[in-house]
């Protein structure tokens, strides 16, 4: 019998997740920011603006590079963190 890798292991569970739809917690904590701060920059209340002007915006623009985000509705965000979640378990 030969031995499994904690590496193989990883891929392994990645793959599982994937395969039953479920996204690691790092991939979940991200949609939600992205989703968050997206609602925030289009707020109509000045306090909200000020934050997101002070922390959000660049927080924003970081997720958006990474996950190569094309538009700004929650679903382009999902879509997106759903290929890079596929690239990374394939």
């Amino acid at each position: 019998m030969a031995a499994v890798l904690p590496f193989d292991i990883g891929v392994n569970l990645l793959y599982t997740q994937y395969c039953f739809g479920v996204l690691p917690i790092n991939f979940v904590l991200d949609l939600r920011k992205l989703c968050f701060l997206s609602k925030q920059c289009c707020h109509s209340i000045s306090v909200h603006n000020v934050f997101y002007d002070i922390f959000g915006f660049s927080e924003f623009n970081r997720l958006c590079s990474v996950y190569s985000v094309c538009g700004q509705s929650r679903a382009y965000f999902i879509a997106s963190v759903w290929d890079v979640f596929r690239d990374l378990a394939f």
